[in-house]
């Protein structure tokens, strides 16, 4: 039974983590993103709370037993806290590095094939992000929306939101 409990938890999980990677933006998945988004908040929370129970009980045990107590909330109840609490940290640092990994693979596909290269002195075009005028030679993005910018400076933009800066348009 407890199983089966574990194994539908990480089923809804997963699928709302793809939800959430997919970009979908219809009401059932604004839900499941944000189910997964408070799930994610709360596990750390959760953690913590049970850090701190374990520490105040080591301490409890190390004032009301006193001929073992150190070596009980030392040895027993006192790794363990500091056990999820590394767990913690490597759970924190997997999630900003798949997060990081999320954002290029999506900054990629919507930049595709869109970076191209001024050749010409075409009509005067500036960049909205660095305020800086494209020029001859300089790599540029156009997106669906017809915006141009340079290709550094929309990509530094899609690390922050995925939206053109000037029309809100989705990219």
């Amino acid at each position: 039974m407890n199983n089966i409990n574990i194994i539908s938890v990480e089923t809804t999980m997963n699928m709302y983590r793809e939800n959430l990677i997919n970009n979908n933006d219809s009401e059932e998945s604004n839900n499941s993103c944000c189910l997964y988004k408070c799930f994610i908040f709360i596990r750390r929370y959760i953690i913590i709370f049970i850090l701190l129970v374990l520490v105040d009980l080591s301490f409890y045990i190390y004032d009301k037993y006193p001929p073992y107590s150190e070596y009980l909330a030392l040895g027993g109840i006192g790794i363990l806290p500091m056990i999820l609490l590394f767990y913690l940290c490597i759970m924190e640092n997997r999630n900003l590095s798949n997060e990081r990994k999320r954002r290029e693979e999506l900054i990629d596909v919507i930049l595709g094939n869109n970076v191209l290269t001024i050749e010409d002195d075409i009509q005067h075009i500036r960049c909205s992000i660095c305020l800086k005028d494209i020029e001859v030679g300089d790599t540029y993005t156009s997106l669906k929306c017809d915006h141009m910018f340079h290709t550094d400076c929309i990509r530094t933009w899609f690390c922050i939101k995925t939206n053109c800066p000037l029309c809100r348009e989705r990219a």
